[in-house]
């Protein structure tokens, strides 16, 4: 109802503006891909359009300079990629929304500049910052990382990764951050927050920087780590103990020794630990394994100790003979109820009884090197002032310098309002002028843009619930997944990307995304609102997961959908009544 007078009220006021010497703006147009072309190019963040900027929700740049919010771009991304990115965003990153300010100036100049820009980004790194160290993974974790990737949802945007572009950006830590906190660099929300555990990011982030782990030839480059490998498993367990054919562990991680002193539950659990034994010197040796419940032991897949089934905590001894170097170590632990236990001692040549140490397990293991590990925190402060100058002077710091006190000051002329722009010229224009920035815009776009721009009086008027919902959706890319009235929806690839977990077969109508014809008028207004905002998950047999985007990005949406879809009909309750409720219990 809200929405109905709001737009009965912009009626009025266009026929009252309409006597006023200029036309009344026209409550009826909307132009949807220039809009969205608008947003999503934050041309309001040069151009001056107030009322306008309310309308499309322009969608900012991200966070670029440190301050007490962030680390700044500096701690996130190598030199040497921003470098090669400012000075051609369109053939690094394909699809982005950055412009090329650079374009105008010649190869010489334009290496200079972004030399000059990448030391001043790079400089934005807090001062207690240090260059990040090779992060060491398991091989499995990468594999498990390409099935999240590919399966709760971030294929369906990105496609197939871009990995070697980031293994040659960013770091494990940062790009785990990323993952699980996207809002904390990205506020305009177009990357949404897809849900997942600490574990989950790492596995996918592991996945997307495996290029920093391959030789000249491509390989994946294998070698040891200390500790063990760990398999964890939380599953019912009975007096058999964990199986030795459970494939699919709750969590996989590594330690130092094998030890159940990790996050876990207290009861039905297991684990596996997995690696290689060092032993010192030729000679025998007598091994103590003691547990509650079960364990056993294996030393190059022969079983030494065996210590299986429920009991109490006890230890059982083994002598055997062991030849100096490795040999393949594995021990399997279950728990049933009450208390738990896990100890592994040794005793032999020149080695009194003590806990196995931690310098006698490794594990085979992947160390991901990240691209900034040898770069100065400092740089040359000539070409970080130059930097400074030409952030500001070239317009960087509209998009980008939000949030930051102290950042590079916009010294930047000021453009033309959106109203007087020229449609034929600047960044509009069939080949940006050297002054203009450079959108990679293709013809269809440009002409979408140049009609929007032409309305620009237009925009000053809030677009009416059904236009708002499609601009919104396709603002934030919500239509790579939904279709809404006919309109977007998965493609043939992308649909690949949407599983159930095995446990339910629906068919297409089950496992693709919800269409959202009518939504506004299924959902109860406080379900609706309540899904949008948190992403709740209505399908739970669905390995795909509803992204949580920002709440400014999808402010209104809700109200928006009620008033274009609700019939009014169904504007009141059904009234409930015992009858009612028995004759749906019989169907």
């Amino acid at each position: 109802m809200r929405f109905r007078i709001a737009f009965a009220a912009v009626s009025l006021a266009s026929v009252l503006l309409a006597g006023c010497g200029e036309p009344a703006p026209d409550p009826t147009f909307a132009n949807r891909g220039g809009e969205v072309t608008l947003a999503r190019g934050n041309c309001t963040a040069c151009h001056e359009a107030t009322t306008t900027a309310e309308r499309i929700r322009p969608l900012a740049g991200p966070r670029l300079l440190a301050d007490a919010g962030a680390q700044g771009v500096g701690a996130r991304l190598s030199a040497a990629y921003m470098r090669e990115f400012i000075a051609r965003p369109h053939e690094i990153k394909r699809g982005t929304r950055m412009p090329n300010v650079l374009h105008g100036q010649d190869e010489s100049a334009r290496s200079e500049s972004a030399t000059a820009l990448a030391a001043y980004l790079t400089s934005q790194r807090p001062k207690e910052w240090a260059p990040p160290a090779p992060t060491v993974v398991l091989p499995d974790s990468i594999a498990r990382g390409e099935t999240l990737y590919k399966t709760i949802g971030c294929a369906a945007c990105h496609g197939s990764a871009d990995r070697d572009r980031l293994a040659k950006a960013t770091h494990f830590d940062a790009l785990v951050s990323l993952i699980r906190d996207p809002l904390a660099s990205h506020p305009s929300g177009l990357m949404p927050q897809v849900p997942t555990s600490e574990d989950e990011a790492r596995s996918i982030a592991a996945y997307l920087l495996e290029g920093q782990a391959r030789d000249a030839r491509g390989e994946v480059i294998r070698s040891n780590a200390p500790g063990l490998r760990v398999e964890y498993f939380e599953q019912s367990m009975t007096s058999d103990g964990l199986p030795d054919d459970a494939h699919t562990p709750t969590r996989v991680f590594t330690l130092p020794t094998p030890t159940i002193d990790f996050p876990r539950r207290d009861e039905e659990f297991g684990a596996r630990f997995l690696g290689t034994l060092e032993v010192p010197a030729d000679g025998e040796y007598t091994l103590f394994l003691g547990s509650d419940d079960g364990s056993r032991l294996f030393l190059d897949g022969k079983l030494v100790i065996d210590h299986w089934g429920p009991h109490g905590f006890a230890f059982k001894s083994k002598k055997i003979t062991l030849k100096k170097g490795p040999v393949p170590f594995r021990l399997v632990y279950f728990e049933i109820s009450v208390d738990n236990d896990l100890r592994l001692e040794w005793s032999g040549p020149g080695v009194s009884r003590e806990p196995i140490p931690a310098s006698a397990f490794s594990h085979e293991a992947i160390a991901l090197v990240p691209p900034i590990s040898s770069e100065p925190t400092n740089g040359d402060s000539a070409a970080i002032a130059r930097g400074e100058q030409l952030f500001g002077s070239l317009g960087c710091a509209n998009c980008h310098a939000a949030g930051a006190p102290g950042g590079a000051a916009n010294t930047a002329s000021k453009p033309a309002a959106l109203a007087t722009l020229n449609v034929d010229r600047g960044c509009l224009a069939d080949s940006p002028s050297a002054a203009a920035p450079d959108f990679g815009l293709d013809k269809a776009t440009r002409e979408d843009l140049r009609t929007t721009v032409r309305h620009a009086r237009d925009l000053t008027l809030p677009l009416p619930p059904a236009a708002m919902v499609t601009h919104t959706l396709h603002r934030m890319g919500c239509v790579v997944c939904h279709q809404r009235n006919g309109d977007g929806g998965p493609s043939a690839l992308n649909a690949e990307s949407f599983v159930a977990d095995g446990k339910a077969e629906l068919g297409d109508q089950g496992r693709l995304p919800p269409r959202l014809d009518g939504v506004g008028d299924k959902f109860r207004p406080e379900a609706l609102t309540k899904t949008l905002a948190t992403g709740e998950k209505v399908r739970p047999y669905m390995l795909t997961r509803m992204p949580i985007f920002a709440p400014e990005s999808l402010r209104g949406m809700a109200e928006a959908m009620i008033a274009a879809d609700r019939l009014p009909a169904h504007d009141t309750a059904p009234t409930f009544s015992p009858e009612s409720a028995q004759a749906g219990r019989t169907l």
